[in-house]
């Protein structure tokens, strides 16, 4: 306190607590200190915030190479901030460069086996973290690649001043020896090979990932070998790295839009010097998911190369490597990110009490260690929601953008490329961004859809227009022309163009009857998963009954997606026409979903929990007398004002969901006609902005996002690329 505030200070009180969640910080314990103080005898009261770091205790039984581990990295973080940053910035400043910004540490003590260290609380100053389940996004990798860049150079500006030239021959806790010794080496190569085998048990059950469990059996015995291998500190590539380089040991600062305006890189306890690759490599593996990695690998390397050439320049250092160097390098060394990935993201997305605890582990305890993490990934993919394998596609291949190229992708393409795990995430991500809007940096522009009305032929045309911000852009193009059953052609179809938002290039053109199915059917998904994850658990594992009305395309899609999401008994299917309800029955049992047929409406919607209205209907069709209690609904027909599907007193006593308020209130019929309130956009859920009730028969009124159709495309050319980079 006195470090801080004067030696005239005086403490009143203080109090401790365990602010950091299981699985943010696994090498220590990391508490806030809350005290009460005074400038002087008799001063007012004050209170105040700092932030500590305390070595866990260790069990006797704990290996000595965990031991020298835990003590190296309270002496490395705290020889980081008191000596080394002060020096690297003072060379920043002397260029004429901006300093790095870092916590300020206060005091420390270094006795063995009692290390602790007391920094600054960043909150007060407004900093926070990514939530590190979702992927990291461009505007925070843009400021945290260019910070990279700063410090990579800024280390060889502090190396050319220091008598040594070297930093690890005028720190030497800096050399990496704590984990390339024998017995450290062959400690950790257990713990590795055996979660690397747990991840390849898991994977090997998921189609798509045949050629990254070829390579994880492969890599696995030799793993340990070739990461220490890449720990070579004497190529041109060689500076001080951050050393553990994911999303939680960044702390960011938001303006009053929500966009990302300041970063500091916190938890310097495994820096190392080592090639400025192993970072990115850590970094882009254990912080994004993988099409978001894929396709904007270049946009990522630029940044960093022009952040660290840059400081160079303006020191008159000769930068030491070229761009395309760099691209090389990293590509050389691009097992050690996906060794990384494969290690850290089942411990970055697993939920608080599947968090694993291998600072106390000893030899004896690696294999049960290493079965818990099969089961935590298992249940990862269990949960479908889909942020397992998203973090984890593309993860063995990086090729960067084709350029120039257009493609044409068919609705068969698309049905054999997206998966709902991969689509899941992508439409969530979209729900979030037309919530945010336009105007944040992570948000979405959507303008009102048009309309032509072709008279003469009997035809409509509606354009969907829509951009992701700064990310990916489209319109679809959507026609109805109901005459065209009479020639032998279809009713209804669309496309999408696909663009990048850079140039205006189109990127693709796709058909976008599959992609609209599918987005649609992963919208009512994701809103579904939400409210039942609200719901008693235990209800929610004795199996659900779905109902599916209606037997046409998004029937179809909506029956896969809730048996992939649920837990589902059955699904009883009705539609107007017997056979077609027949041979959606035939259709889904030979894919292993139990579906059977009822011949009303009531009958189908009688015990179920969850029901999918996918019908023309244009009068309503479900009445609330039929619902039992803590159902919920997904509301797909009737998109158009004077079209019903929902009994209006069903839909003004339920809780209302939309993706979109706007249309809800202009286009939807079951909303104008009964006058029912709308309690909340499915993106104001995920951005937490409402809490989720569940007290009544809850409904998701869906009229479709055009910005659900760019992600889609957007996920389907990403997946284009990876497949034809392999």
């Amino acid at each position: 306190m006195r470090a801080d505030k004067g030696d005239a200070a005086r403490l009143v009180s203080y109090e401790t607590k365990d602010f950091v969640n299981k699985g943010d910080n696994y090498a220590c314990i990391v508490t806030s200190l809350h005290i009460t103080y005074t400038d002087g005898e008799g001063g007012e009261e004050k209170q105040h915030s700092y932030v500590a770091k305390i070595c866990q205790p260790l069990d006797e039984k704990v290996p000595e190479f965990m031991k020298i581990a835990m003590g190296e990295i309270f002496i490395k973080e705290t020889t980081a901030y008191l000596q080394v940053v002060p020096k690297l910035n003072q060379e920043l400043a002397d260029v004429g460069i901006k300093e790095l910004s870092f916590a300020k540490m206060y005091n420390k003590s270094l006795e063995k086996g009692k290390e602790l260290f007391v920094m600054e609380d960043l909150r007060r100053r407004g900093f926070k973290m990514f939530n590190r389940r979702m992927g990291m996004d461009v505007p925070h990798a843009t400021l945290i690649l260019k910070e990279l860049g700063k410090l990579h150079a800024g280390s060889l500006l502090l190396e050319r001043s220091l008598e040594t030239h070297n930093i690890c021959k005028t720190w030497p806790i800096f050399v990496e020896h704590w984990l390339t010794n024998s017995t450290a080496e062959k400690g950790f190569s257990m713990i590795v090979q055996g979660q690397l085998e747990a991840a390849a048990l898991v994977l090997e059950k998921i189609p798509g990932y045949e050629k990254v469990v070829e390579w994880i059996r492969e890599s696995k015995t030799t793993c340990m070998k070739e990461m220490i291998q890449m720990f070579d500190d004497t190529s041109k590539f060689t500076v001080l790295n951050h050393g553990d380089c994911w999303t939680n040991n960044f702390l960011f600062r938001y303006n009053s839009s929500g966009a990302p305006v300041e970063v500091i890189l916190v938890d310097l306890q495994i820096m190392r010097r080592v090639s400025g690759v192993i970072d990115l490599n850590y970094f882009l593996y254990g912080s994004f998911n993988g099409p978001d990695r894929q396709n904007n690998f270049k946009d990522y390397l630029d940044m960093y190369y022009n952040s660290f050439s840059s400081v160079l320049e303006a020191g008159d250092y000769p930068v030491p490597f070229t761009r395309q160097e760099l691209e090389q390098e990293f590509r050389n060394k691009m097992s050690y990110g996906c060794l990384v990935g494969m290690f850290l993201v089942p411990i970055v997305l697993a939920e608080d009490g599947d968090q694993p605890d291998f600072i106390n582990m000893t030899e004896d305890d690696v294999d049960e260690y290493n079965l818990e993490r099969k089961t935590t990934m298992e249940n990862m993919v269990a949960r479908k929601d889909g942020l397992f394998t998203c973090r984890l596609t593309t993860g063995m291949s990086i090729k960067g953008k084709s350029q120039g190229q257009m493609r044409w992708v068919s609705d068969d393409q698309v049905r054999r490329l997206l998966t709902w795990d991969l689509l899941l995430p992508a439409v969530r991500q979209a729900f979030q961004a037309f919530t945010l809007g336009p105007d944040h940096c992570d948000g979405a522009v959507q303008p009102l859809r048009t309309r032509i009305q072709v008279n003469e032929h009997n035809g409509i045309m509606l354009t969907m227009p829509a951009m992701m911000t700064g990310s990916s852009m489209s319109v679809k193009i959507l026609r109805a022309y109901p005459d065209n059953g009479a020639k032998g052609l279809p009713t209804h179809s669309s496309t999408i163009l696909h663009m990048d938002p850079k140039t205006g290039l189109i990127e693709a053109i796709l058909e976008g009857n599959a992609i609209t199915d599918m987005r649609t059917a992963a919208a009512s998904a994701v809103a579904t998963l939400e409210i039942m994850k609200a719901r008693d658990d235990q209800r929610r594992g004795k199996g659900l009954v779905v109902a599916v009305l209606g037997a046409g395309a998004q029937a179809y899609s909506h029956a896969r997606v809730m048996a992939h999401i649920l837990k589902t008994d059955k699904v009883v299917v009705w539609a107007r026409r017997t056979e077609a309800a027949d041979q959606f029955c035939q259709t889904l049992q030979a894919e292993g979903i139990p579906v059977m047929v009822a011949a009303t409406v009531q009958e189908a919607v009688a015990d179920a929990d969850v029901i999918n209205c996918c019908t023309a209907t244009s009068t309503p069709l479900l009445q609330a007398a039929w619902i039992k209690p803590m159902a919920h609904i997904n509301s797909i027909g009737a998109p158009y004002p004077n079209h019903q599907e929902l009994e209006e007193e069903l839909i003004t006593n339920a809780i209302v969901y939309t993706d979109s308020y706007n249309s809800a209130k202009n286009e939807s019929g079951d909303v104008i006609k009964s006058g029912a309130a709308v309690y909340a956009e499915i993106g104001e859920i995920l951005l937490q902005r409402k809490p989720v009730l569940t007290d009544k028969i809850t409904i998701f009124k869906s009229l479709g996002l055009a910005v659900e159709d760019t992600v889609a495309a957007q996920l389907v050319c990403e997946l284009l690329k990876v497949e034809e980079n392999q």
